[in-house]
C-alpha cells in the first residue's frame, strides 16, 4: 500500500505536463469547483439562515458536506475513478487536511507578518490552492493504475 509514488524521469515528466489543465478533465474540475463551492454556500445559507444554527457550527458542517460532495464529484466525474477506492479516499483526505492547514497558515500568519491585509492571504489561498489541488489530484490522488 504506497502512498506516494515513486519519482522516476517519466513520472516528473507528467507532473510538469500541464496539459491535462486544459483538457476536459480541467474543464471538469473547473465545474465541480464551483458546484462544490455553490453546495457550500447553499448550505451554510440554510443551516445559519433558515435553522439560526450559529456561523462557526453552520461553516463546519457546510464545509464536510462539501467534502463529501468533492469526492465523489472527482472520482467519478472529474477524473472518472472508482470511488471505492480506499487508498484513494485516504490521499483524498491528506490532500484537502493540507490545503486547510495551508490556507490557515497564509491567512492566519504568513499575511499579518509580511504586513499584508488577511483579505490578500485569502486570494492568494482561492487562486493558488485549487490549481495547486488540481496538480496533486490528477498526479497523487486519482492517478492512472498501472
Amino acid at each position: 500500500m504506497a502512498y506516494f509514488p515513486s519519482v522516476t524521469s517519466a513520472a516528473v515528466l507528467h507532473m510538469i505536463d500541464l496539459s491535462a489543465i486544459f483538457s476536459w478533465t480541467g474543464a471538469r474540475y473547473a465545474i465541480s469547483g464551483i458546484l462544490v463551492a455553490s453546495i457550500y454556500a447553499g448550505s451554510f445559507f440554510i443551516l445559519s439562515r433558515i435553522f439560526s444554527i450559529a456561523s462557526t457550527p453552520s461553516s463546519s458542517i457546510a464545509l464536510l458536506i462539501a467534502i463529501f460532495v468533492q469526492y465523489f464529484l472527482h472520482s467519478i466525474y472529474t477524473f472518472k475513478r472508482d470511488w471505492r477506492d480506499g487508498d484513494q479516499l485516504l490521499r483524498f483526505v491528506i490532500t484537502i487536511i493540507t490545503g486547510l492547514l495551508v490556507s490557515q497558515v497564509v491567512i492566519g500568519n504568513f499575511a499579518p507578518r509580511v504586513g499584508v491585509p488577511d483579505y490578500i492571504g485569502l486570494v492568494i489561498v482561492m487562486v493558488v490552492l485549487p490549481i495547486v489541488n488540481f496538480m496533486v489530484f490528477f498526479i497523487w490522488v486519482f492517478r492512472h493504475k498501472g
